[in-house]
């Protein structure tokens, strides 16, 4: 699964020097333009895992009026990021295209399908196990969901709704580009998936650097 990412344009003389006589190099700052969602799944019990069966499948979809998930973003070329607060819009060109069933991938991977051709074996022990990235969407804090993501078992099939949340009794209001957001699912009896769907940090991996000929 691929982000991606823009830095708004800089400029700067080359071997500008600071009061103390540091060079200083300009900086580019990038950001996230999609949304991180992560997966966490456990069963309420070991007999309630087998229960449930292995899991065969597992697809991100929207959970907007017309059922699809734009897996898009829209970048500006000409002008800077806007900021508000923590938050930053771009309105512009458009990249990717309208999809739904967006794939999972395997925690830690970037080209390996979750659960993968084996299935994967729940278990009643909490474990990270798959993520994806997706075009950001717009949660509205008035009670509706904004993903759903259906799963197929071994035994059975459904689906099941996100509402995505800022903190434990508060609803995600805004874009989440550049957003993490943290999904448990908790299998239990019947046809019964606990989900929740907290916001966290998209965190820094670092810094890079490059010397640009002329």
């Amino acid at each position: 699964s691929k982000d991606i990412m823009f830095a708004s344009q800089v400029s700067g003389s080359y071997g500008a020097k600071d009061n103390s006589g540091n060079y200083i190099w300009p900086k580019l700052h990038f950001y996230h333009m999609l949304t991180y969602i992560s997966i966490e799944i456990v069963a309420e019990s070991e007999t309630i895992a087998r229960a449930w069966g292995e899991i065969k499948d597992m697809r991100l979809k929207s959970a907007i009026e017309d059922g699809k998930l734009y897996n898009a973003v829209s970048i500006p070329l000409n002008t800077s990021v806007t900021y508000s607060g923590n938050r930053y819009s771009a309105q512009n060109v458009r990249y990717y295209n309208e999809c739904d069933d967006l794939l999972f991938y395997s925690n830690g991977t970037v080209n390996d399908v979750f659960p993968g051709a084996g299935g994967y074996e729940l278990d009643y022990s909490p474990e990270e196990v798959a993520y994806t990235l997706c075009a950001p969407v717009t949660g509205t804090g008035n009670g509706s969901n904004e993903f759903n993501i259906e799963i197929i078992t071994g035994r059975r099939s459904l689906i099941v709704p996100v509402n995505l949340m800022e903190g434990e009794n508060t609803e995600y209001i805004g874009s989440t580009m550049g957003k993490r957001f943290d999904i448990q699912l908790f299998f239990r009896a019947g046809d019964n998936i606990m989900v929740s769907a907290l916001c966290n940090e998209w965190k820094t991996g670092g810094t890079g650097s490059a010397e640009l000929d002329e």
